[in-house]
């Protein structure tokens, strides 16, 4: 039976040396007959621990295995297989640098996560060469079943055929991961915007218009308050004339 199981690239890399073994707190190792649904557990994963997702595909029998550990630590129900015991490396039939997406779904998750984009903002499954790669893969791996495709070889033909998300990006064949620069500088040279020194405190000239039209406003108004107490001073003086 052909099963499948999601996990992170480092784990994987010790699953291939050591085997499966049941971890805290299930006890248990996990399969699923849908590769979609190992798929989206391996993301989930990869994504709390900042790492890549790796699907294992791998052959077991389940007769065999209960037999090895009997009935009860052996429970295949609605297409998941969890296993209370250790598995041998020889069950698994893919390695973590020949699995590559295949679904133009897979494929453009696959490039928000390398790219570090959201689904928004990334290619999405409709994408031409999102629809490309996939044909591509669907193809070697009809013609090659055991095909070995790396993820640096799917890397170098996402940049051919989606080469509008990676003009600015530079990412590592081997870790798949990219290399930003910090953009602030950049936008801010792109704009020609210009850095303003803060006003010497010494300088009588204003350091911008809106400081100058505020300082003319309260001119104005020191002004307007002097003529104001002019008039009323020459209207009291009036009425105290009239008076006597």
């Amino acid at each position: 039976m052909i099963v499948y199981h999601g996990t992170t690239n480092r784990r994987a890399l010790n699953i291939c040396r050591e085997g499966f073994t049941p971890r805290k707190p299930s006890n248990k190792v996990w399969f699923a007959r849908s590769r979609g649904y190992a798929h989206h557990r391996a993301r989930t994963q990869a994504r709390r621990r900042h790492d890549r997702p790796v699907i294992l595909r791998c052959e077991i029998s389940l007769h065999g295995l209960k037999e090895q550990l009997g009935p009860r630590r052996v429970i295949f129900k609605n297409g998941i297989l969890a296993v209370d015991g250790k598995i041998p490396v020889s069950v698994i039939k893919s390695r973590p640098d020949t699995y590559s997406p295949r679904s133009p779904e897979e494929i453009a998750a696959w490039v928000n996560q390398v790219l570090r984009i959201k689904a928004c903002k990334g290619p999405g499954r409709h994408h031409p060469g999102i629809q490309r790669l996939s044909r591509w893969v669907e193809n070697k791996l009809a013609h090659q079943p055991d095909a070995a495709i790396k993820s640096a070889e799917l890397l170098q033909l996402a940049k051919q055929w989606i080469p509008e998300y990676f003009q600015k990006v530079k990412v590592d064949p081997g870790t798949l991961k990219d290399s930003r620069q910090p953009r602030t500088i950049s936008m801010l040279a792109q704009k020609g915007t210009a850095f303003n020194p803060p006003e010497d405190p010494g300088s009588s000239e204003p350091s911008s218009p809106l400081r100058a039209g505020s300082r003319r406003s309260q001119s104005e108004d020191l002004s307007g308050g002097a003529e104001t107490r002019q008039r009323a001073g020459v209207f009291l003086s009036g009425v105290a004339a009239s008076a006597a």
